[in-house]
């Protein structure tokens, strides 16, 4: 007659291959959790863009695009590196987009904070304004 072989959980566990298999399973729930967990994370409500335009005489130039699909208050910010606000305004609407100008050299750093009145949506840019002057002089023998 041939013998049977019987192995209870705590044969397997102390077997290597039953530690290897134990902590596969751990790791996989593990993984599956966070899984699950960034899954559950919403995107942003509206998303908004600060760029460069220009500098016309003496003054900087920035344009502030803001999409608010849900149409609520939003206020705007922009503040000088001393954290001294240069303009606030609320706004609402859909499709946000107007450009600030403002003077050259008074500020080297600004900071654009446009804020959600209802939902609490933050979004913060800082804006490096440091200003470089290159001069460049080339001597060229003619003859």
């Amino acid at each position: 007659m041939k013998k049977q072989s019987r192995y209870s959980v705590k044969t397997i566990l102390h077997s290597k291959f039953g530690i290897t298999a134990l902590v596969l399973i751990i790791m996989t729930q593990a993984v599956t959790a966070q899984t699950r967990a960034v899954a559950v994370v919403e995107p942003l409500a509206g998303t908004a863009t600060v760029k460069h335009i220009g500098n016309p005489a003496g003054s900087i130039v920035f344009q502030v695009q803001y999409d608010n699909p849900s149409g609520d208050k939003f206020t705007l910010i922009i503040k000088d590196n001393d954290d001294a606000v240069l303009f606030q305004d609320m706004y609402t609407g859909k499709k946000f987009d107007k450009k600030f100008q403002l003077p050259q050299g008074q500020a080297d750093k600004l900071k654009f904070i446009i804020r959600g009145t209802r939902n609490n949506h933050l979004q913060t840019f800082e804006v490096n304004t440091n200003t470089r002057v290159i001069e460049e002089i080339v001597v060229k023998r003619v003859s």
